[in-house]
Formats: C-alpha cells, structure tokens, sequence
C-alpha cells in the first residue's frame, strides 16, 4: 500500500506493535505502536546488518515530508553512509559538560583551592547552562563570543568566563 495520509489515519492500534511498508519506496514505513502513535521509519540494510532509522512521528511531519526524507537516508546508504550509526555516535559524542567534569576530576585536585572554586563558579554560573549539553565538536567561537556579549555588564565575569574554558 502507498503510505498516505488517508491510509495512516485507518491504521488502528493492535495488541503488539506493528509495521505498514510502503510499496513505492522501498524500506519506508510507518510503525504503529500499542498506544496508537504512529512513526515512520526507514530500514535499510548496511554491510549485512539491518538497521532503522526513526523519521518523525505522524503529524509532527507528513507522509510527503517523511517520504522525501527516507530517500535522503537510503541515497546516503547507497554512497556508503550509514545514518543510523551516524546518529548513535552523535548521541554518544562527549559532551561539554562531562568535558569539564572530567577536567575538575583529573586536575582539580591540582589547583589552588580558590582557583579551583573560581573556575567552578564562572563555569556553573556562566558557561554550562549554555554549553552544558553540546558536544564538544559542535562548540564555535561564535557561541563563546555569545557568552562574553551576554557577560559584558560585567567585564570581569566575562573575561573569568572564557579564560577558564
């Protein structure tokens, strides 16, 4: 069946989760779960594993948009990429946050005790709760600039900021 939005809406929930394939495209889908939320999905297989990747849920995009998108995953797979391996090691990706915990865990111990204190404050107060959760590859000086511009009624608190990154 050619997923639609009209074919979705009839899709009811069952006891178990369940898939509907497209028959168009192949490895695109639509997963029904217990609860009655639909996602659509793409599978493909990679170097003979057959993995999955999570498009969006129905109605946060729309067949056409989710169609348009697993062609994009199964032509990245054609020219070797493999999206689904892509997104986990981005979710595994080391975080700024746990960047700066590893730095107080190895060479806190190091420092000065008022020093120590004073990288924690500038880092707790001005830096983690814009940085905290980015990966570290993904950290611009651009977003440092931003930070020593949203610091700049306090010039002294700006500077501590970006010295102590």
């Amino acid at each position: 069946m050619k997923i639609s939005k009209r074919t979705i809406d009839v899709l009811l929930p069952k006891c178990e989760r369940y898939e509907v394939w497209d028959d168009n495209l192949i490895g695109f889908g639509v997963r029904i779960g217990t609860g009655g939320q639909k996602t659509f999905i793409c599978r493909y297989r990679n170097r003979g594993m057959r993995r999955h990747v999570k498009l969006g849920r129905y109605g946060a995009i729309t067949p056409e948009e989710a169609r348009n998108a697993a062609k994009k995953v199964l032509g990245s797979v054609a020219l070797g990429g493999d999206p689904a391996l892509e997104k986990e090691e981005a979710r595994k990706a080391v975080k700024f946050a746990k960047l700066v915990e590893l730095f107080f865990e190895e060479h806190g111990l190091k420092l000065k005790p008022r020093t120590r204190d004073g990288y924690q404050h500038s880092l707790d107060k001005h830096v983690l709760p814009s940085l905290g959760k980015f990966p570290i590859e993904l950290i611009t000086l651009r977003d440092l600039n931003k930070i020593h511009i949203n610091l700049a009624g306090t010039p002294y608190a700006a500077n501590r900021a970006i010295s102590s990154i």
